[in-house]
């Protein structure tokens, strides 16, 4: 069964059985990749959570990568002040929405070497 099956399932069943519609569209997003980085962005505001908000960009001086590595991985890079360094940061995005950091926060020094560091990790899931 497709995850665009399994998806219309749960969403069958959610007036009979709620817990079983969870369970299933759990299932479905299970090693879900994104198409885009905006797939990304859509899912994280879907799931409740703010990480792309503009306030929250703001208040981190972070930008987001517009890169998306495997259906995963993105880079973004976060400024403490006006006078830090700007460091960059592997994220990845959970199949719930949610955004995980990969490795240290601000890891690197320069958005070469953490998008390197995603491409890394990208062909490593696809081997």
């Amino acid at each position: 069964m497709s995850v665009h099956e399994l998806r219309a399932l749960a969403q069958r069943v959610t007036h009979d059985n709620p817990a079983l519609a969870a369970e299933l569209c759990a299932v479905a997003s299970m090693g879900r990749r994104f198409d885009s980085i905006e797939d990304v962005i859509r899912a994280n505001q879907a799931a409740g959570q703010h990480f792309f908000d503009p306030a929250t960009l703001r208040f981190f001086r972070s930008r987001c990568g517009r890169e998306l590595y495997g259906g995963l991985y993105f880079v973004t890079s976060e400024q403490f002040d006006a006078h830090a360094p700007r460091l960059y940061t592997v994220r990845k995005a959970r199949a719930d929405g949610r955004i995980e950091t990969v490795g240290e926060f601000q890891q690197y020094r320069s958005g070469a070497a953490a998008r390197m560091a995603a491409l890394r990790l990208a062909k490593e899931l696809a081997a």
